[in-house]
C-alpha cells in the first residue's frame, strides 16, 4: 500500500547519503580548530604531494584513500630512518599496502579504508584517547567528529618525530615547550645558606601578673 500524498519518503538504512545531504561544517562553533586545520593541511600537503587546504580537507579525506596513502608514506619514511640510524623503535607490523581506490562516498569501502588507517595508527603508537572512529571521517556530520580526526593526525605527527619524520609547525612548537618544561624539572634545587646569624633561643620568662608600665593595660590602670 502506497503512502498518502505528501508523506516524506523514508530513507532506507542501507542507503548512502550523498555529499549534498550533509550540511557544511561551521568551524565558528570551535574556532580553535581553524589554525589546527591549517597547520595539518600544510603538513599533509608536504607528505602526500597533494594540495590540501582547510576548504578541501574533508572532501579529500572522507573516502579514506589519502589516509591509507599517508600511512604508507610515513611507514616508508620511518623504515628509511631506522635503516639509516639503526634505532630500535618498533614499527607497525601490518603496513597498509592495499586499499579501495575509488570507493563511493559513504560506502562500506570508505569505512574499510579508514579502519585500515586507524589500525595502523594503533600499531604506530597513537593512544586510544587520540583515535577516532570511522564514522567521524566518513560521515563528518559535526565539528566534534572533525576535531577527533585532527587530534589523531597531530598525535601521528608527534610520534613520527621519533622516526625521523618532519613534524608540522604546531607539533614542533609543542615539542619545544615539552622539552623546556622537562629541563626545568631536571634543574637541581639550589639552597643558599643564610648569612643571618642564628640567635640561640633564650629561656622563656615566667609571665608576671602585674602589667608593665608601658603596656596599654598599665596606662589604663594609671588613669
Amino acid at each position: 500500500m502506497n503512502g498518502s500524498p505528501g508523506t516524506p519518503k523514508r530513507r532506507r538504512s542501507d542507503e548512502v547519503s550523498s555529499p549534498s545531504d550533509i550540511p557544511p561544517l561551521n568551524l565558528k562553533e570551535e574556532p580553535v580548530l581553524i589554525p589546527l586545520l591549517e597547520d595539518l593541511s600544510e603538513w599533509l600537503t608536504g607528505n602526500l604531494s597533494v594540495e590540501i587546504t582547510p576548504e578541501n580537507f574533508i572532501d579529500l579525506f572522507e573516502n579514506g584513500v589519502l589516509l591509507c596513502q599517508l600511512a604508507s608514506v610515513l611507514h616508508d619514511k620511518a623504515i628509511e630512518h631506522k635503516n639509516r640510524t639503526s634505532h630500535c623503535l618498533p614499527l607497525p607490523s601490518n603496513r597498509v599496502k592495499k586499499w579501495y581506490e575509488n570507493p563511493k562516498t559513504g560506502s562500506f569501502f570508505c569505512r574499510d579504508n579508514v579502519c585500515k588507517f586507524i589500525n595502523w595508527c594503533k600499531q604506530f603508537g597513537v593512544s586510544d584517547i587520540c583515535l577516532f572512529e570511522s564514522n567521524d571521517m566518513v560521515e563528518h556530520r559535526n565539528v566534534r567528529a572533525l576535531r577527533n580526526v585532527l587530534v589523531c593526525l597531530l598525535d601521528v605527527g608527534k610520534i613520527g618525530v621519533r622516526h625521523g619524520i618532519e613534524p608540522s609547525e604546531l607539533v614542533r612548537m609543542d615539542l619545544e615547550i615539552e622539552r623546556e618544561m622537562e629541563l626545568e624539572r631536571k634543574k637541581p634545587t639550589v639552597i643558599t645558606q643564610s648569612t643571618t646569624p642564628v640567635v640561640p633561643d633564650t629561656p622563656r620568662r615566667r609571665k608576671s601578673r602585674i602589667p608593665r608600665k608601658n603596656s596599654s593595660m598599665g596606662s589604663s590602670l594609671a588613669t
